[in-house]
């Protein structure tokens, strides 16, 4: 039997909170790609979970209808009639509701600058990411984190 070390190697705060926000960052991956929802079949996913994987996978490039479009191998026009059809939402509000729930997940479960969320939920400035929450939500980014983040 070896030894034991008599010390263990430290972790700094930094890279605790660096290995932290990737396993939070892997585990959404791993939920939205490997986890099947109830009732689903191998055999084949249906339009909805195309159109929301697809839209979870890119949300850092601000997809648009026409991305969606060329993935799907349809016209834009048919796509965005789809997408209402299969989600009640126009592909605009759905790609806004997963920026938002993506936005807040990060705040709450990682310790990322608002820049660094703003870059990963697609948006071109920290300006729109923060006037988008804030139309969202009635608070700013960093107030939400505030008031849902658990204690460290």
């Amino acid at each position: 039997m070896q030894a034991l070390p008599s010390t263990l190697p430290q972790i700094t705060r930094d890279r605790l909170q660096s290995i932290t926000s990737l396993s939070v960052m892997l585990a959404s991956w791993l939920r939205e790609t490997l986890i099947p929802s109830p009732g689903h079949s191998w055999k084949r996913r249906t339009r909805r979970e195309e159109i929301e994987i697809f839209l979870s996978q890119n949300l850092t490039n601000a997809p648009r209808l026409g991305d969606l479009a060329d993935h799907m191998g349809l016209s834009s026009t048919r796509t965005g009639h789809l997408v209402r059809e299969v989600t009640g939402d126009s592909f605009i509000a759905l790609r806004d509701r997963m920026r938002l729930e993506r936005a807040k997940l990060l705040l709450v479960s990682t310790l990322f600058k608002a820049t660094e969320i703003a870059v990963e939920c697609g948006f071109s400035t920290p300006q729109n990411f923060h006037r988008f929450f804030r139309s969202q939500t009635k608070m700013a980014p960093l107030t939400y984190r505030r008031k849902f983040s658990a204690p460290a």
